[in-house]
């Protein structure tokens, strides 16, 4: 793939900024939301993040490079270029620590997972980065396609295209696995208390699994059995994530809606999650792809193709819509650590 590649910047949206809408042929650069593009390399980008405690923006892309950005602040122009190689292999689903002091690389041919930990000092070797441990292929069926470290740093979720899900400790060790059992799993993700599991697969309902922990809090693994379910789309839910305070879940499926779902109900009473909102992709006959809730709790990013938008998360209101974003179909979105900034990739 020869297109161009972009990571952008776009800045967030707030009550006080005109609700300017951009026209469907709009060109991404004169939109008023658009901080920088950042053009890495002419090959697709399959990942973007962004560090939670500020300096680091790292892109991974078909040209087997990991990019590291070291940057006073996520929209400074001031920007340094680490580059690193990855031989024989290709750099996919990425993620960093709550802290910002680890890095999790997945590689898309080994399916290993590659950990680094960063630094804006330099070490010995002149890096910014040192690998210290590497996580072995333990998704044989499967591509992995995403990645997420607890918010405790305690351990690594991978999810495979197949139907397994791994939950791995910090010394590279599984310590717990679920087979949805859903034909094909979209993605998975970590609740923010460290507590659930969810995963939107090919099926219409979501289902959420609990971490299973001793009196004293000593994890011991996974619920085989869901622990309850999203009911409520009409078809593949394509994306799950949580609010901040793991009380709120929201979903976006092939029906063209994204939900919001209330998980704060007397489950030992055998109450369900219900449904708090829906709204609609403005545009009968498409749905949104991919979600990004920004860490305040009041916007929602939504992705669809190429098509980038923005929703008040209580209201369901419609703020404002990128149309053609990137030339290529966006591959990841992540916001900054004070929900000033939100990046994409394609």
């Amino acid at each position: 793939n020869t297109q161009s590649t972009t990571e952008k910047l776009v800045k967030t949206i707030s009550k006080k900024q005109p609700q300017k809408k951009s026209t469907s042929k709009e060109i991404t650069s004169k939109h008023p939301l658009l901080i920088q593009e950042i053009k890495s390399s002419k090959y697709r980008l399959s990942c973007v993040t962004l560090d939670p405690s500020g300096p680091f923006l790292v892109s991974t892309g078909e040209d087997r490079v990991i990019r590291i950005y070291l940057q006073e602040t996520p929209n400074s122009n001031d920007r340094k270029l680490h580059l690193l190689k990855v031989e024989g292999d290709y750099p996919g689903a990425c993620c960093f620590s709550k802290q910002g002091h680890y890095l999790v690389v997945a590689l898309q041919e080994s399916k290993e997972l590659l950990a680094y930990r960063l630094s804006k000092k330099k070490n010995e070797e002149n890096k910014l980065y040192e690998l210290v441990r590497k996580f072995p292929n333990k998704h044989q069926k499967g591509n992995i396609i995403n990645v997420q470290l607890s918010e405790n740093c305690q351990f690594l979720l991978t999810c495979g295209d197949d139907t397994t899900i791994n939950i791995w400790n910090l010394k590279a060790e599984i310590v717990g696995t679920v087979n949805t059992k859903q034909m094909k799993n979209h993605m998975a993700c970590i609740s923010p208390d460290n507590q659930y599991i969810a995963a939107a697969t090919f099926m219409s309902g979501v289902n959420i699994w609990r971490f299973v922990r001793s009196k004293d809090g000593a994890f011991l693994g996974i619920d085989e059995n869901h622990f309850t379910q999203l009911r409520g789309h009409q078809s593949s839910v394509f994306w799950v994530t949580f609010t901040s305070d793991s009380k709120r879940a929201v979903t976006c499926g092939k029906d063209g809606t994204w939900r919001v779902w209330n998980l704060n109900v007397d489950y030992k009473r055998e109450q369900e999650p219900n449904i708090i909102l829906v709204a609609h992709h403005p545009k009968e006959g498409e749905a949104y792809n991919m979600l990004a809730i920004s860490p305040n709790d009041t916007v929602l990013a939504a992705v669809s193709g190429k098509s980038l938008h923005f929703w008040e998360l209580k209201t369901g209101k419609f703020l404002d819509g990128v149309e053609h974003s990137h030339k290529g179909i966006i591959t990841s979105l992540c916001w900054d650590h004070d929900s000033s900034l939100l990046a994409t990739s394609s």
